[in-house]
């Protein structure tokens, strides 16, 4: 992110005004806002700065984005787990981690499991609210800077 044009497009005031104003409902809300706004601004990156665990096996990571519910420390069979179990044994905390992967039961393999359906209905009730980011736009709001 280039914060020092973030700071003089001031991002940071016109994010408050949209969240204030119009309290959109997102599926990610950080990411979407940013997204909104920065519309046209945006530079992308070479996809594998965000690998994530759908990304073809044969694609290299140079970061993985452990989205979701799929994630290493919580499942031993996460996909791409071995790039971050040789990092996380370097950190000092993948005791912890560790832990959190055997503290795993069933109660919350279900509510991973659950999880991804909740999502596809969030996204379905937010196309069908009146007031979204591209309907506003629409109205002449102005959303993206």
């Amino acid at each position: 992110m280039n914060l020092a044009e973030m700071r003089r497009s001031k991002f940071a005031e016109h994010f408050l005004q949209l969240l204030n104003q119009y309290h959109f409902k997102s599926l990610a809300p950080d990411q979407d806002y940013m997204n909104a706004i920065a519309k046209n601004r945006i530079y992308y990156l070479n996809p594998s700065w965000n690998i994530q665990i759908t990304t073809p096996q044969d694609v290299t990571p140079w970061l993985i984005h452990y989205n979701l519910f799929a994630k290493p420390w919580r499942y031993d069979d996460a996909p791409r787990q071995d790039y971050f179990w040789a990092y996380a044994n370097q950190t000092g905390y993948d005791g912890l981690l560790k832990q959190q992967l055997a503290d795993m039961n069933s109660k919350e393999v279900a509510r991973d499991q659950k999880n991804p359906a909740d999502l596809i209905q969030l996204a379905v009730d937010i196309i069908k609210t009146p007031t979204t980011f591209f309907a506003m736009a629409k109205q002449g709001v102005k959303i993206a800077l």
